[in-house]
C-alpha cells in the first residue's frame, strides 16, 4: 500500500481519477445517502491507493456522538468500559453509540454504516485491525482511537492501552514471593497481544526468582471464561496439581474458584488463585487480582477523540497518539504462602 501522506485530496481530484461527479464524491466522503455500495467502495479504494487524506465538507455537521465499537458486550470488562464512557460523555455533553463486532465477522460494512452516521469520532476495542479498515476510517477523516495494542496498528494511529507486561510480572512476582513454584496458568487467546504480554511478564518474574518454566503448566483460554472450567478441571486433575493458578482475567479466575469449591478445595489454604481485571465481584470474593483501569481507559480514549477532532479542525498535527496506563496488584485473601 502506498505510504500515507499528509496531503489532502480535493473532491475534484478524486472525481477526475474515478470519472464520477464532484457531487457524488462529496456524498461518499460526507456519508450521505443516495450512493451505491459499488461507488462508495471505488472512491474509498482510490483514496487508499493514493495514500492521501480527504477533508470532509465543513457544511456537514458531526452527529455529536462517539461510536464505541466492541468485540463483545457480554463481559464485565466491557461493561466497565461502557460505564466509564457513559459517565464521561455526560461531562463532555456528547452522546455514546455502541456497536458489537464479534471476532471473525465481516466488519467492513458495519464500519461503513458507522462512518455514514458522521460521528464525532470512533473508539475501537478489538483484537486486531487491518490496514484496509484503518484506511477506511482515514478516508473519511474521522478521528478514531484503538483500545489496547491490537494487531495491525502502526505509530500513526491513536491508541490507548494498559501495561499488560507489568501486570503479568506483578502476578508472577506475588506468587513467587509466596513460595509457589508449581503454578497453573490459564491465558487469553493466542491472537490477543494483551495475553502474550501478560505471559511474557509472568515468565520474566519467574525467571527473576529462578523458577524453572517447566514447573508451570500453561493452557490457552479465552477472555469470556468459556474454556476456564475445563482448564480448571485439567489442572486440578493432575497427579501433582498446582499450588496456585493465575488466570488472565477475573471471569476465568471465578470459574476456577467454582471448580475448587465443588471439589472441596480450600482457598487459599490448598490453592491460591489470582486473576486480572479487578471487576465485580472480585472484592466480595476476596480475589487477588491485577487492577485494570477501565474507567480511565474509556475516559482518556474519549478525550483523545475530542482533542484529535479539535486539532484536525484547526489544521494542527495530533499531539498525543499513544497512551499506556499502569496496572497494579490488588492483594486479597485468595492467595497465601504455600504450605
Amino acid at each position: 500500500m502506498t505510504e500515507k501522506s499528509n496531503h489532502y485530496m480535493t473532491h475534484a481530484e478524486i472525481a477526475e481519477l474515478t470519472g464520477l461527479s464532484a457531487a457524488t464524491i462529496s456524498k461518499v466522503i460526507n456519508g450521505r445517502q443516495g450512493v451505491s455500495d459499488k461507488t462508495r467502495i471505488l472512491v474509498e479504494s482510490i483514496i487508499e491507493k493514493n495514500g492521501m487524506k480527504v477533508r470532509r465538507s465543513g457544511t456537514v455537521p458531526s452527529s455529536g456522538t462517539i461510536e464505541l465499537v466492541l468485540s463483545h458486550v457480554n463481559s464485565t470488562s466491557t461493561i466497565g468500559l461502557l460505564r466509564g464512557a457513559t459517565i464521561h460523555a455526560q461531562k463532555l455533553d456528547i452522546g455514546i453509540s455502541v456497536t458489537e463486532v464479534p471476532f471473525g465477522v465481516d466488519r467492513t460494512e458495519r464500519f461503513r454504516r458507522i462512518l455514514d452516521r458522521n460521528p464525532l469520532g470512533v473508539i475501537l476495542e478489538l483484537e486486531d485491525i487491518t490496514s484496509q479498515e484503518t484506511s477506511l476510517f482515514q478516508s473519511r477523516d474521522i478521528p478514531f482511537v484503538i483500545i489496547n495494542l491490537t494487531r495491525g496498528i502502526n505509530d500513526d494511529l491513536l491508541c490507548i492501552g494498559i501495561d499488560n507486561w507489568s501486570g503479568g510480572f506483578l502476578a508472577g512476582q506475588h506468587l513467587a514471593e509466596l513460595g509457589h513454584t508449581n503454578i497453573g496458568v490459564i491465558t487469553g487467546p493466542k491472537r490477543a497481544i494483551s495475553s502474550a504480554a501478560r505471559l511474557s511478564g509472568f515468565r520474566a518474574a519467574l525467571d527473576e526468582h529462578r523458577i524453572s518454566p517447566s514447573s508451570t503448566t500453561i493452557l490457552e483460554g479465552d477472555y469470556e471464561g468459556v474454556l476456564a472450567t475445563n482448564h480448571a478441571e485439567e489442572l486440578l486433575n493432575m497427579d501433582n496439581p498446582p499450588s496456585a493458578i493465575f488466570a488472565f482475567n477475573d471471569v476465568a479466575a471465578i470459574r476456577v474458584y467454582s471448580e475448587a469449591a465443588r471439589r472441596g478445595i480450600r482457598i487459599p489454604q490448598d490453592l491460591s488463585i489470582i486473576g486480572f481485571d479487578d471487576i465485580f465481584p472480585t472484592s466480595i470474593l476476596g480475589l487477588t487480582t491485577v487492577h485494570q483501569p477501565f474507567n480511565q481507559v474509556a475516559q482518556q480514549a474519549m478525550d483523545m477523540v475530542v482533542d484529535a477532532r479539535k486539532e484536525k479542525d484547526a489544521g494542527q498535527p495530533i499531539s498525543e497518539k499513544r497512551v499506556i496506563l499502569p496496572t497494579h496488584l490488588v492483594p486479597r485473601s485468595s492467595t497465601a504462602p504455600i504450605r
